[in-house]
């Protein structure tokens, strides 16, 4: 069974991954890569791995009944559409990008991270100590007659 510290773990080293490509799309709009092309390609590849880390996350969810996943789900659209938006934006216009976004997504995704990916982790530990312990013994019921 995926356990607390491994899912933990998988999602700070994914988030390290998709910081990282955040960061090369920072630079390259703040001028110190140049060309439209890259950045497209950057952008596309946040996008790309932010759908993937968040599809593989809700798919895991809906496996463990997790009853956040629908608050969840939202919180990865809203990060996903504001990339996606902004990429679209930079492929219709032929002008430079003169805002950089990654800052603002960064952030959010910081805050998911701390509010929603918490609490998932915490009801993971909760449900993986609830099925250590194991069935419940059951109460032998009293023979009739007994407590009278």
């Amino acid at each position: 069974m995926f356990s607390n510290p491994v899912y933990v773990a998988t999602n700070a080293e994914d988030h390290q991954y998709i910081e990282a490509i955040g960061d090369s799309v920072s630079a390259m709009i703040s001028g110190q890569e140049n060309g439209k092309a890259g950045l497209i390609k950057a952008l596309e590849a946040l996008k790309r791995s932010l759908q993937l880390h968040f599809l593989i996350e809700e798919n895991m969810m809906s496996d463990f009944g997790y009853d956040g996943l629908s608050e969840h789900h939202r919180s990865h659209l809203l990060i996903v559409s504001e990339v996606n938006d902004y990429l679209k934006s930079i492929v219709r216009n032929d002008e430079e990008p003169r805002v950089n976004l990654w800052p603002h997504v960064r952030t959010t995704l910081r805050h998911h991270m701390q509010k929603f990916d918490t609490d998932f982790a915490h009801y993971l530990e909760q449900r993986t100590a609830r099925d250590a312990a194991g069935p419940v013994a059951a109460t032998p019921r009293p023979p009739l007659g007994a407590l009278t």
